[in-house]
């Protein structure tokens, strides 16, 4: 038991948080990059500059922290923006910024989202086929999740 004790404790002593220019990241620093992001999203419909600006800094705040999960949330809010002022290469550009961190990170319900909105982007284009290819690859991941609507 004194064993077991004594590797518990060097286990505790011995983490140190990751560090971002010398200083440890802080819980707070991550949430910050979320509330940006959640606040670019509520915004992009009615206030689309001022998402972009909110998006960016989120992406900005993320990347410095290295957060993947902020920066693709940023990156899909970003190309969401894009995609809404009917700009499809470049919410093309960020979509699949997104997915290829999303796909490294393992974040299933963000793939969904991803590969759905890259089928409407090819879907806008007339690229029916290729769509209809992203769409079937965001529907298996949102079935695997049980997930009907978003």
């Amino acid at each position: 038991m004194r064993l077991i004790y004594f590797f518990f404790v060097v286990t505790l002593f011995s983490w140190t948080p990751p560090l971002v220019a010398g200083r440890p990241i802080a819980a707070k620093d991550m949430t910050v990059v979320d509330l940006l992001n959640d606040a670019a999203w509520s915004q992009k419909n009615f206030s689309p500059d001022s998402a972009l600006v909110l998006a960016t800094a989120a992406l900005t705040d993320a990347c410095k922290l290295n957060y993947a999960r902020g920066e693709a949330d940023a990156l899909h809010t970003i190309g969401m923006i894009h995609w809404l002022r009917s700009d499809l290469p470049k919410a093309l550009n960020y979509y699949l910024k997104a997915l290829h961190i999303r796909k490294k990170i393992g974040d299933n319900l963000g793939l969904g989202r991803s590969y759905n909105n890259i089928g409407n982007i090819y879907f806008d284009q007339a690229k029916y086929d290729t769509a209809l290819v992203f769409y079937q690859q965001g529907l298996v991941i949102r079935k695997a999740l049980r997930i009907r609507r978003d």
